[in-house]
């Protein structure tokens, strides 16, 4: 998607972020937590993204940057394996 997408998503999570917190739809009190996390992890997502499409448009026609780096790509890897490692923890 373009920046303003991004942006946008960006700005519900966290929305959506603060709505959960009050509210605490879930009985449990673990489920409100981990719903929570997972909002964040999304947030992280997209943030990368974003960190992405800069470095891009940064270092256009230039070889490397961020998503060349494979740090940066086991710390999205690990970010996505969050929610099922602590799913089967619960």
């Amino acid at each position: 998607g373009t920046s303003t997408q991004i942006v946008i998503a960006m700005v519900i999570c966290v929305a959506m972020i603060k709505v959960l917190n009050i509210s605490k739809p879930y009985h449990k009190e673990y489920h409100n937590i981990f719903h929570e996390i997972m909002q964040w992890q999304i947030f992280f997502v997209l943030l990368a993204a974003m960190m992405i499409k800069f470095e891009e448009s940064k270092t256009a026609g230039e070889s490397g940057g961020i998503s060349k780096s494979s740090g940066f790509d086991l710390l999205l890897v690990c970010m996505q394996g969050v929610g099922p490692f602590l799913m089967a923890i619960i």
